[in-house]
């Protein structure tokens, strides 16, 4: 009786462990999501020579990205990277405090093999956003663009927030993300960073973004002339 009495307690004992780590391992794989991008072809027409690349420069190795407040302060943060996101771009290369993936950076490059200066209109067209296979999902409702003023991670301190962009859970809608020019014969390089919002939550409400888990989105980067006669696009990815 006594054998059986202590397999019983170790079974439970394994039982609960058992749990645990289920239960762990569902909250970070809930919000797990990959972000990848793709080339575009070249266009050229007559008094239009341009080219467009886009490649993903952080983070280099992880590659599952989890929500993130961007504006909450990092505990012992004692430089001007003391937020979520600005630590994340400046410090790690879009890993956060606790060496998770809170961001992705990409860069746009666009070279003028042209006589003329091109003045390009930027839109971020989204062309795929597929909820996941749990009950109540909505696909990415909580997707964010921000650009990068300079190389990456370089930029003024204090303006993250000034030109964040929504980006548009409808498919087939579109964010306007302003004008560039590209000089003649010259090449423009232009960083970006694409994040999970965190959805603030709440004693009701206290996995706000779970109806985003396992989502599948595609954006696509379109450079246009006036009149839209050219254009130059290429797309990103976040998602299974």
């Amino acid at each position: 009786m006594e054998n059986r009495r202590g397999s019983g307690i170790f079974l439970g004992v394994v039982g609960v462990a058992t749990l645990v780590v289920a239960i762990i391992g569902a909250t970070f794989a809930y919000f797990s999501a990959s972000a990848t991008a793709t080339n575009t072809v070249d266009l050229q027409a007559y008094e239009f020579n341009a080219t467009l690349s886009l490649h993903q420069v952080s983070p280099t190795s992880a590659n599952t990205l989890i929500p993130m407040d961007p504006e909450v302060a990092v505990e012992g943060a004692t430089d001007t990277n003391n937020t979520n996101l600005l630590y994340a771009l400046n410090k790690a290369g879009c890993v956060d405090s606790h060496g998770l993936q809170v961001c992705a950076v990409y860069k746009a490059t666009i070279v003028n093999s042209g006589s003329n200066d091109l003045t390009l209109s930027r839109t971020l067209t989204t062309t795929v956003n597929t909820a996941g296979s749990t009950a109540g999902a909505t696909g990415f409702v909580n997707l964010k663009y921000l650009d990068l003023t300079g190389p990456e991670g370089s930029f003024a301190h204090g303006t993250l927030t000034d030109n964040v962009k929504d980006i548009e859970s409808v498919v087939g809608e579109y964010v306007e993300l302003g004008n560039i020019t590209v000089g003649a014969d010259d090449t423009e390089e232009l960083y970006f960073v694409v994040y999970l919002d965190e959805v603030e939550k709440d004693t009701a409400n206290p996995n706000s973004n779970n109806p985003e888990m396992g989502s599948v989105f595609q954006g696509t980067l379109t450079f246009a002339d006036s009149g839209y006669e050219h254009q130059l696009t290429a797309t990103f990815n976040v998602g299974a």
